[in-house]
C-alpha cells in the first residue's frame, strides 16, 4: 500500500536521560547500584538506607533503648522486609481498586488496607468503633 508508513519511518521520541536523572551525573539524583525488580518485572527504587535506619532507631528508642545501635545486617534485613511490605501493600491497593471497578487507587482503598492491617483505631475514621472490625 502506498499510504502506509513503516516503523523505520516513524520519528523516534528523544528522552533526555540526564534531565530525568536516569544517568549518573553530579547535579542530578544518584542512581543506586542495584535496582530492585518487583514480582511483575518492574524496576523500582528502595527507600534509602538513611530513612530506614532512622525509623528503626526511632522505634528502638520508643521501646526503651536509650542509645540503640543497628548493624549493617540488621538494616539490610529491615530494608528487605520493608520492600516486601510495600510491594504487598501496593498490590493489595491495586486489587481493592480493581474490585471496585476503578483503575485509580482511592482514599477508601488506603483506609480499607489500614483497617486490615490494624494500623490505627477505627474510632479515628469518624465514629466507627473498633468492635466492628472484621
Amino acid at each position: 500500500m502506498d499510504g502506509d508508513i513503516s516503523d523505520a519511518q516513524l520519528p523516534r521520541a528523544h528522552i533526555d536521560k540526564k534531565a530525568l536523572g536516569l544517568q549518573g551525573n553530579k547535579t542530578g539524583p544518584k542512581e543506586s547500584k542495584e535496582r530492585k525488580v518487583s514480582r511483575y518485572g518492574i524496576p523500582y527504587p528502595s527507600l534509602s538506607v538513611g530513612v530506614v535506619k532512622k525509623l528503626a532507631l526511632t522505634f528502638a528508642q520508643s521501646g526503651g533503648n536509650r542509645k540503640p545501635k543497628i548493624d549493617k545486617d540488621t538494616v539490610a534485613a529491615i530494608m528487605q522486609a520493608t520492600d516486601w511490605f510495600l510491594e504487598q501493600a501496593a498490590d493489595d491497593l491495586g486489587t481493592y481498586a480493581r474490585h471496585a471497578g476503578r483503575r485509580t487507587i482511592d482514599e477508601s482503598d488506603v483506609i480499607t488496607l489500614m483497617k486490615r492491617l490494624v494500623l490505627f483505631e477505627c474510632s479515628d475514621l469518624g465514629g466507627a468503633n473498633s468492635d466492628n472490625i472484621s
